[in-house]
């Protein structure tokens, strides 16, 4: 695995480390207030390396990038739905503040 195929996974990852960091964060910490808005500020992470991914395709000539030996691709179609997943997630993360 080399840098760039760890550059074409930085969204997912960050997204799942984000939330793992949720889920530990719970259970160590008492107050629950803060979970929601933890994990709308921690959403800005996965949504930047989803945008520097998607300008990055812009300067491909193909329309996508490949990695992890051609078992990954990364088109703006895929990149969509991670926009799609990220603010439906932090949308729902604000809906739930109350409970």
């Amino acid at each position: 695995m080399t840098v760039h195929d760890l550059f074409l996974l930085s969204a997912p990852l960050s997204t799942a480390g984000l939330a793992i960091l949720l889920v530990l964060v719970d259970l160590v910490f008492k107050r629950k207030d803060i979970l929601p808005w933890l994990g709308v500020l921690g959403l800005v992470v996965p949504l930047t390396c989803s945008v520097v991914l998607w300008f990055d395709l812009n300067h491909s000539t193909v329309g996508s990038m490949q990695g992890v030996f051609g078992t990954l691709v990364v088109d703006k179609f895929g990149l969509f739905f991670h926009f799609l997943f990220v603010i439906a997630a932090g949308l729902t993360l604000l809906v739930s503040v109350d409970y």
